[in-house]
Formats: structure tokens, sequence, C-alpha cells
């Protein structure tokens, strides 16, 4: 797991880079079969830095995402149901077809 330290990025190591390595082949299958496979495991990525990544069709469904950082991220098709989003950055990003669906946010 990352550094579990007040005021410190908590997020789970493991996680952080089977994403970094979806991002580099452009091919998040790994991801998203881990998560099938896993449903009821916490996905921990608070503070996480995936600016850039290729995150295309990605699930992030109730996923603790507080504080990470998306910018210039690929997103098309990503899916936030549920996530943790407080605090999290998305800039020059590019979506299409994202899903989110928060709780906490009227529109």
């Amino acid at each position: 797991m990352g550094d579990q330290r007040s005021g410190e990025p908590r997020f789970c190591n493991a996680q952080y880079q089977m994403l970094l390595r979806c991002s580099e082949r452009k091919d998040t299958a790994e991801w998203n079969q881990w998560r099938r496979e896993n449903p009821n495991r916490e996905i921990r990525l608070e503070g996480v830095n995936l600016a850039g990544a290729y995150l295309r069709g990605v699930c992030f469904n109730d996923a603790r995402l507080v504080g990470a950082r998306f910018h210039r991220a690929h997103l098309q098709e990503a899916k936030f149901i549920d996530a943790h989003l407080q605090g999290t950055f998305f800039t020059k990003h590019t979506f299409r077809v994202l899903s989110f669906r928060l709780p906490w946010l009227t529109v």
C-alpha cells in the first residue's frame, strides 16, 4: 500500500502500477478484468498522478480518487459511478461518453 501517514497520498501501489502498465500498452483490459474478478476489492488511488495516462474504458466505479490528477488523461468511455472525486483534477482531459453518478452532486 502507499504511505498511510496523515497528509500524504493514500493509494495502493499495485493498483497504481497496473494502471500505468495499461496506459503504457494503451490497453486497459488487464485492469477491467481484474475489477470484474475482484468486485469487492477497495480501489484506493487517492492522490495518484495519472496525468496524460491512456485510460480509455477504465472502470473507476466506487474508487477512492480523492486528489488524483488526470491532466490530459484519455478518459473516453471511462466509468466513475459512485467514485470519490473530491479535489480530483480534470483539466484538458479527453472525455467522451463518460459515466458519472455521484450521490452528493446535484445538477
